[in-house]
């Protein structure tokens, strides 16, 4: 951004030049200013046509503006120019992403499974004893109140819908669900299933949500504990492959059985990180928070 900054002054000396401008596009990209971007990459092909470049990254640009009409066309045309294996990848992800924003409903699924080994499946204590200062003496722990080690076998699958009202506009909803089977300790299985609906609008360059989230666990079959959460969010683009994201969210748990009943608690969060695509159609994502 700070270096975008600096050269619209220089611009006036270097404006029209294609490398120039080329590098002028990429900076205001980079910085989050597509629509400058278009600017400067009409400037190069005026003078080149031929520059792939200043086409795919005038495709970028496009897509970054919501204008997928213009970005197809752009990268129709680049497929015709033989373009190197590395552009032609780039092509086909940036397509793929295009036809996935062409419909305004979309939907994925995922499924998981694994097994292993848990050293403390109750979450317990691994000593046989306490001292309790008030008596003076050692106070002896039952074995079902001490650490207890066992095999495990879990599965889980979860699914997620939205839906475009309008280009500003989304509703989106999606829930999962998840079994722990343990080998011994049967006492412990648990399952828990959940869900979300929420809403999306775009202000701009942001985009704020709201979310309403409800879970419930189940401990050896019986309901153990729910979970209702509210979830506010925000995203704010600072490249064409690089976000800020940052979140509230305010929860309350509650146990279902009285002798857990002290245990009901709220619980609120707060964060922020930093999302960084690192491929075009954003399929693998590296996150600092």
């Amino acid at each position: 951004a700070a270096t975008y900054a600096g050269l619209p002054r220089a611009g006036r000396a270097g404006a029209g030049e294609p490398d120039f401008d080329y590098l002028l596009g990429l900076a205001a990209l980079e910085s989050g200013e597509p629509a400058r971007a278009t600017v400067a990459f009409e400037r190069v092909l005026a003078v080149a046509p031929q520059h792939l470049g200043a086409r795919l990254d005038m495709a970028r640009a496009h897509v970054a503006l919501g204008q997928d009409g213009l970005a197809r066309e752009a990268l129709q045309t680049l497929r015709t120019m033989d373009p190197p294996p590395a552009a032609a990848r780039a092509i086909q992800s940036y397509l793929e992403v295009l036809d996935r924003r062409a419909d305004p409903t979309r939907w994925s699924a995922w499924v998981e499974a694994g097994m292993g080994y848990d050293t403390n499946a109750n979450n317990s204590t691994s000593a046989s004893s306490v001292f309790v200062p008030a008596l003076g003496v050692a106070v002896n722990i039952g074995t079902s109140s001490t650490a207890r080690k066992d095999l495990f076998a879990e599965a889980r699958a979860g699914g997620d819908v939205r839906h475009e009202i309008n280009p500003r506009v989304a509703l989106v909803a999606g829930g999962e669900a998840g079994l722990r089977f343990y080998d011994d300790v049967d006492d412990l299985d648990t399952g828990d299933y959940g869900g979300y609906v929420g809403v999306e609008t775009k202000h701009g360059r942001d985009v704020v949500g709201a979310r309403f989230r409800y879970g419930r666990t189940r401990l050896d079959y019986d309901p153990y504990r729910d979970i209702v959460a509210l979830e506010l969010t925000w995203r704010r683009p600072l490249s064409a492959q690089t976000q800020l994201v940052s979140f509230a969210q305010h929860s309350a748990l509650r146990y279902q059985q009285p002798a857990d009943k002290p245990n009901d608690s709220n619980l609120l969060l707060f964060g922020t990180g930093v999302q960084h695509a690192l491929d075009a159609a954003g399929r693998t994502l590296l996150s600092i928070g």
